[in-house]
């Protein structure tokens, strides 16, 4: 097996690694195991940190955009821990997850009930209307004046804020919930 160790600007060759409680103890060129100890051999492929994402989105990454305006909100939490699984599958270990509800997905990693890397969360999006995380339809009314509170902002995905004061409600609740980071959509992105 070959290490690469991101302090090097090249692998290092042919090398042995010793894990004990989880955490690499040795890497070395010159390591014979001891009785017991489990050995994997990595047949020539490359050892590496994990990888950081740190602009992810893993209530909403790979699910169909509709699923997540009007389908069963139990099903598309089940497919964000399939995503999780799939970014851990593929390297990353670390994600900042930049907006949607992800804590409870990040309580089930953390407990070790499914497999992911480990998530830093922002929660809600916090949206100006008519901004980034505002995902109304055209025919939608905003709750303020006259319409429904929609499954995207009952879920906790986004929440609309004007205004100094809904922001800092929002960012706190947001904070409540166990978020790393606030995301704040203050510009119309691409909605």
């Amino acid at each position: 097996m070959h290490v690469f160790d991101g302090r090097r600007d090249t692998r290092i060759e042919n090398t042995s690694v010793l894990v004990e409680d989880n955490l690499i103890k040795v890497v070395s060129t010159d390591l014979s195991p001891a009785d017991g100890t489990t050995v994997i051999d990595g047949d020539g492929r490359t050892l590496m940190p994990g990888l950081a994402d740190t602009h992810t989105h893993l209530a909403f990454a790979s699910l169909p955009q509709m699923k997540l305006l009007v389908g069963s909100p139990g099903y598309n939490y089940i497919y964000s821990a399939g995503d999780a699984e799939a970014m851990l599958m593929r390297g990353f270990t670390s994600v900042r997850d930049m907006g949607g509800d992800t804590f409870g997905v990040k309580m089930a990693i953390d407990e070790g009930r499914v497999p992911g890397p480990r998530i830093y969360p922002a929660g809600s999006v916090i949206s100006q209307t008519a901004g980034h995380g505002d995902f109304r339809f055209p025919n939608q009314r905003h709750p303020r004046f006259g319409g429904k509170i929609e499954p995207m902002f009952e879920q906790g995905h986004a929440t609309l804020a004007d205004g100094v004061p809904e922001v800092v409600a929002a960012a706190r609740e947001n904070l409540r919930h166990g978020a790393s980071h606030i995301k704040i959509a203050s510009g119309g992105g691409y909605s």
